[in-house]
């Protein structure tokens, strides 16, 4: 069994019509995109390969997205039952389709869900070649900083990094630095603190404080990550406020890979039960 992560965001596309410059997506924006008894495959080169599984219905559209390359590929394959080795049959142009990443868009509470955020330009392309009309963007969910601490219940990790500048003379975590390493160093510092589920209140007047460094330019790159009350994971990242959803022990089949109509039962499962919370 496996966990499987998603992480929550804004979809939106150009605004065509006066008004503001984007918004939100809706079922008119993947109305073109409609649900595929087949693959759809997508040869961005040679040897990288993708294919596209669609389900789009009134509520919301759902894409299982599988890829492969022709590298790598070893020369001979193991038999782990006979215990011997024999040529790959796989030719040097062939390749499987073995890396899978979900994303669903829920049209009702205009929320997407991604697998896999590292390939959120990826799916953007693959949105780009199935519907050339179709340009969209990822965005986070913003939220003050207030309100994004004053929800957290436990600390797990802070991180930012030293500026070493004239506007960092008089910062007092840069100084804690020096004490710690034993002298000043010449170039900027990165810091990372993991916690283990601390409870906020011990920390509240030290993150104020480095939020206010990094105000005064004397910090910067500064993240918070915690956990809400519902057990939500919970990440401030220069103002974007990033929440997700984990699938717990979920089954893959014979071959190793996720079926789709599983993972797809699986997070509509999830945000049915978690319903307004999503977006708290």
């Amino acid at each position: 069994m496996a966990d499987m992560t998603f992480s929550i965001w804004r979809l939106v596309v150009e605004n065509n019509e006066a008004g503001l410059m984007y918004k939100l997506a809706n079922r008119d924006t993947f109305d073109k995109l409609i649900t595929t008894t087949e693959p759809i495959r997508i040869h961005p080169s040679d040897k990288e390969a993708f294919s596209v599984s669609i389900k789009n219905t009134d509520d919301y559209i759902f894409w299982m997205i599988e890829h492969g390359n022709t590298q790598p590929r070893d020369e001979t394959v193991y038999d782990a039952e006979t215990k011997r080795t024999r040529k790959n049959p796989r030719t040097t142009k062939e390749l499987e389709f073995m890396e899978q990443f979900f994303a669903l868009y829920d049209y009702n509470r205009e929320l997407f869900f991604i697998s896999t955020l590292r390939k959120g330009g990826t799916f953007k392309t693959i949105l780009k070649q199935l519907d050339d009309d179709l340009a969209v963007d990822i965005r986070g969910m913003y939220v003050s900083e207030e309100e994004f601490i004053s929800k957290l219940k436990t600390l797990s990790e802070v991180r930012f990094t030293t500026t070493n500048d004239m506007f960092s003379i008089d910062s007092e975590s840069k100084y804690s630095l020096e004490k710690l390493i034993g002298g000043k160093p010449e170039n900027d510092v990165k810091l990372s603190v993991e916690y283990k589920q601390e409870p906020i209140q011990r920390f509240k007047s030290f993150l104020k404080k480095l939020r206010k460094e990094r105000e005064n330019f004397q910090i910067k790159g500064l993240l918070i990550r915690g956990t809400d009350s519902d057990g939500f994971e919970r990440v401030l990242n220069q103002d974007e406020f990033i929440k997700k959803i984990k699938l717990k022990d979920i089954d893959k089949e014979e071959n190793g890979k996720f079926s789709l109509e599983y993972i797809l039962k699986k997070i509509l499962s999830e945000i049915e039960r978690l319903s307004d919370d999503l977006v708290k």
